[in-house]
């Protein structure tokens, strides 16, 4: 497996509230340790992302509109 599919990006809204954090943040942990923290776990705020972070997003977008 690749580099890049070890990694699990958590991305959080600029309106989400405490509660809808909270509990993104726990699910990123439970899928982090149910492949034994190999993964690498990032957070990306909204208005933070980087350019990798949109063409993971714009690939998926273009292979669902195929």
């Amino acid at each position: 497996m690749g580099e890049e599919a070890m990694m699990i990006y958590t991305w959080v809204g600029k309106n989400a509230r405490p509660k809808e954090k909270f509990f993104g943040a726990l699910k990123s942990d439970l899928i982090d340790r149910e492949f034994r923290e190999a993964p690498q776990t990032i957070t990306i705020n909204e208005g933070e992302e980087t350019g990798g972070f949109n063409f993971v997003f714009k690939a998926y977008r273009d292979f669902v509109q195929k």
